[in-house]
């Protein structure tokens, strides 16, 4: 039995990360499927004060009273992965994006489904859009 190259392995291994997908969405698209009522998982990957200021109406608190969607801060996903349904597409958004994006990518490569919105919370105008101050 031959073995495969180190240099060969690397190769491989990083054309399979580079294969793992998730969907990049825009604020209008994450409308799209709140208003056709899509079977989704909403989280909001900021400081609870962040998320206190300004939210999408369905990502909610720790208490997940709609839709069992949560707030998980980001420094908190990874220890929190039992919280996160495997038949659902999960949707993540932090401030500005790249937080979020890394997390989905992460969520991707341990088999979820997951979109991540296009420039975070910062870049959404929706109509799903509660402000608090």
């Amino acid at each position: 039995m031959t073995s495969i190259p180190d240099f060969v392995y690397d190769i491989v291994k990083k054309r399979i990360e580079r294969d793992i997908m998730w969907d990049l969405i825009s604020g209008a698209q994450l409308d799209e499927y709140l208003d056709q009522g899509k079977r989704l998982f909403l989280v909001d990957m900021r400081d609870a004060r962040a998320y206190r200021r300004a939210h999408i109406r369905g990502a909610v608190n720790e208490k997940g009273h709609i839709c069992g969607a949560v707030h998980i801060p980001g420094e908190e996903l990874m220890s929190r992965l039992e919280e996160l349904p495997r038949n659902r597409l999960i949707v993540l958004y932090c401030y500005h994006g790249p937080n979020s994006m890394r997390a989905a990518r992460q969520l991707a490569q341990l088999g979820y489904e997951v979109a991540d919105v296009y420039g975070g919370i910062l870049a959404y105008r929706g109509k799903y859009m509660v402000r608090t101050r």
